[in-house]
Formats: structure tokens, sequence, C-alpha cells
């Protein structure tokens, strides 16, 4: 490897420290977002596997829903089942809709 001499010339050793500081402020500039980047993905996946759960929960409410009663009693509890289900998937619509987004 050949190394470059010494620069001696005020002029050259001010603008080698400038070239200097510029690589050192973009290692910097890309070590952060490096970094914003790791947490990005740290909170998808903690995101994404709270909604796994939650979907995972969902299916199985889902399949043991009951048919519909003619028991006004029992329809209304269901009804009332079916509301806080609707709730529930209303309220993740979003997360749904991002985590698809995002892949």
């Amino acid at each position: 490897s050949s190394q470059q001499p010494i620069a001696t010339d005020p002029a050259k050793m001010e603008e080698e420290t400038a070239d200097h500081q510029e690589i050192q402020e973009k290692v910097r500039n890309r070590g952060e977002q490096l970094e914003r980047a790791k947490e990005s993905g740290r909170l998808f996946g903690a995101n994404a596997l709270a909604l796994l759960a939650w979907m995972t929960e969902m299916e199985e409410t889902l399949e043991q829903a009951e048919v519909i009663s003619i028991d006004p009693v029992v329809m209304a509890t269901q009804l009332q089942e079916q509301t806080h289900i609707t709730k529930d998937i209303t309220d993740h619509k979003a997360a749904v809709e991002e985590a698809v987004e995002t892949g």
C-alpha cells in the first residue's frame, strides 16, 4: 500500500483536515441512519408479532362464533359480541394495512 507523504504546507494541511472532518461527518450520519433503521426494524418486528398474535386470536374467535339464534336474549348477547369483534377489527385496521404495505 502506498502512503501519501504528510503535508507540511499549511494550506494543504487545512484542506486535508477539512476532508477528514467531512468524512467523519458522513460516517457519523451513516451510523445514525443505521441506528434509526435498526430501531425501526425492531419496532416493526415487535408490532408484527403483536399483530400476528391478535390475528390468530381473532381467527379463533371468528371460527368459534355460533349460528345466530332466534332467541331474542341469546341474539342480543351475540349482537353485543359481534359489535365488540367489529370494533376490535376496526381498531386494528390501520395496523393491518400498514403491515401489508410495509411487507
